[in-house]
């Protein structure tokens, strides 16, 4: 009775706002009567009823206005602190709908509860994440309680069920009398949301020793709806935060550089590790086109305009200017991105640095060519000793023999042949050993290989070989064009020496590797039909040295090999006994 329908405050106030306003009506009627009886009917007869009657329609009307305004001056009088808070609470209900933090929501509502409704103590309870029990947020706050309850308790199975605020007042439960006597705290208010409870409000009693009233408890009923929809809110902010610090540790940690951008190209994401990539800091880049930061043919604006082209990139290797480290080698790879609508909402591109594996290649490839040279010099040994040998011979019977017709005619005959010999192994060796760093540049492969079948047409015409061409449409690609020439002169010299006696050579261009329709290598076929080779010949065809011809260094494809794998190329060889050797260049478009 005292909570819920008969407040002795509000029956005061009441009774006395309608007492009053009953008591003026009255007086007015009755003045309104007796003017009307000894004034009016003197003069109008007995048309002073109708005048009554018309005032008494009008005390009727101005009654419920009367009572308003007189229960309006009844709160400033007698329950002003209660007017005020009340006014507060509201507020803060409004208020509450903005906040989308767990903490800034409880601490809003237990200071606010606390303040306004002068009480003694407050709790915010939210279930843990185990969702075994109810715990109170930590708080920084004057009396503010910190409370645990499981879910078997009964204050929280009594909320569970009623869905409506627990008053200790109204507890006839002996077990739910006996935990709110337990806890000391009078009143509890459920936080209803999506048809579950997910909180509670426990309020201590007032200071001022104050029963709660109906208004009390229905706005305590309002701000925990209100509650509800904030901590819904909450609860979803701090799930997108989660997520975002999570999805925020896996981009910082990945040992690629990540970079995504929207539909206009301006720079979204950009993670440490494509700062240390490109040498450009996260407050330089974020909110600025590719185009800003690289100029419009940097490799970066080129990858984002082939992905909005839809001509994305795997792997593709290119190079980086960074303002700190120069030229940086990577390789890309890029992804169109969509919306559930299939929208082209922006770009993402995946850059991996590949300079230590460019370092390690580079002292892979000067360990081999270490190891080439010392077989070199093995070779190069054995290789001049034999005409060093006859020389030797002709120098020891210089003396004896210088007057001898036949000795000097043999002198005249070989020296010049051993001479020569040296003199080549010695160049090709110097050739080999310089390796002087391509100089690449954009050229036709047509162009080159036009230019060193002309220069052996001659040679081929003489041997009865006829040389074949099939060449697909290809781009330019980036070579150091003398040293691909060179590759070339050795592949042709060695198929002419195949076909003595005659033949066909075949040369042949192809595309090789494309990812998204981006062509990312060429191949370049030289086949002829000569005798072929056997297996166990053809894995040591690249060494130093190894040749099968007579006056042969054996050195042209160890020093082909060398300049393929200089441009990041491959050459392969394919041969079978009576029917010809193929050999195959794979040759990158761009370095």
């Amino acid at each position: 009775m005292k909570h819920r329908f008969m407040s002795v405050g509000f029956l005061f106030q009441r009774g006395a706002a309608y007492a009053v306003a009953t008591i003026i009506i009255i007086l007015i009627f009755s003045l309104a009567a007796i003017f009307s009886e000894m004034v009016l009917q003197p003069l109008i007869g007995y048309w002073y009823i109708m005048v009554t009657a018309l005032v008494a329609l009008a005390l009727a009307i101005l009654y419920a206005p009367l009572v308003r305004g007189f229960e309006r001056v009844t709160d400033r009088l007698f329950f002003r602190g209660r007017y005020d808070y009340q006014k507060i609470l509201r507020k803060i209900s409004h208020e509450i709908a903005s906040v989308i933090k767990l903490e800034q929501l409880a601490r809003l509502v237990a200071v606010s509860c606390l303040e306004t409704m002068k009480l003694s103590e407050v709790s915010f309870l939210l279930p843990d994440k185990e969702g075994g029990r109810f715990r109170s947020i930590p708080l920084s706050v004057q009396r503010y309680k910190k409370l645990e309850l499981d879910l078997d308790n009964p204050i929280v199975a009594w909320l569970n069920n009623a869905r409506d605020i627990l008053a200790r007042d109204e507890v006839r439960v002996a077990e739910v009398a006996a935990a709110l006597d337990r806890l000391g705290i009078p009143v509890w208010v459920p936080i209803i949301g999506k048809n579950r409870m997910i909180g509670i409000i426990a309020l201590g009693g007032k200071l001022s020793g104050d029963a709660f009233t109906p208004e009390d408890l229905g706005l305590l009923t309002t701000l925990a709806n209100q509650t509800a929809v904030a901590l819904d809110n909450a609860r979803l902010y701090d799930e997108v935060v989660t997520m975002k610090n999570y999805s925020e540790e896996i981009l910082q940690s990945m040992t690629n550089g990540v970079l995504t951008t929207d539909a206009k190209g301006r720079i979204v994401t950009y993670n440490s590790m494509a700062e240390r990539i490109t040498g450009r800091k996260l407050g330089e880049v974020i909110g600025k086109t590719s185009e800003e930061l690289w100029g419009k043919r940097g490799t970066i604006t080129q990858a984002v305009e082939q992905t909005f082209k839809e001509r994305s990139y795997l792997n593709y290797e290119t190079g980086i200017s960074s303002p700190e480290r120069g030229l940086v080698p990577v390789a890309i790879s890029t992804t169109l991105l969509r919306d559930s609508q299939g929208k082209k909402t922006g770009a993402l591109l995946s850059i991996h640095d590949r300079s230590e594996l460019k370092e390690l290649e580079d002292k892979i490839r000067r360990a081999d060519k270490l190891t080439a040279l010392a077989t070199m010099a093995a070779g190069m040994a054995h290789e001049i000793k034999n005409p060093l040998s006859s020389m030797k011979v002709f120098a020891q019977l210089l003396p004896l023999k210088i007057d001898d017709p036949e000795y000097r005619k043999k002198l005249e005959e070989v020296l010049p042949r051993e001479i020569d010999r040296i003199d080549r192994i010695v160049e090709s060796l110097l050739g080999f050993a310089r390796g002087a760093a391509p100089a690449f540049a954009a050229a036709k492969l047509e162009s080159i290989l036009d230019e060193t079948l002309k220069y052996f047409a001659d040679q081929a015409a003489a041997a009865g070989v006829r040389f074949k061409t099939n060449y697909a449409p290809l781009p330019e690609i980036e070579v150091d064009r003398e040293q691909i020439a060179r590759v070339f002169s050795n592949l042709l010299l060695n198929a002419l020496q195949a076909l003595p006696e005659g033949g066909e050579i075949t040369v042949t261009t192809a595309p090789g590797k494309k990812v998204e329709e981006l062509l990312q290598t060429v191949k370049i076929k030289v086949a002829d039909t000569g005798h072929g080779m056997p297996a166990e010949m053809l894995k040591k065809l690249f060494d130093p040295f190894f040749t099968t011809k007579y006056g042969g260094t054996g050195l042209g494809l160890t020093i082909a090999h060398s300049v393929v794998d200089g441009h990041k190329g491959f050459i392969d060889v394919e041969s079978k006994v009576g029917k010809g050797t193929t050999f195959t260049v794979t040759l990158p478009t761009h370095q």
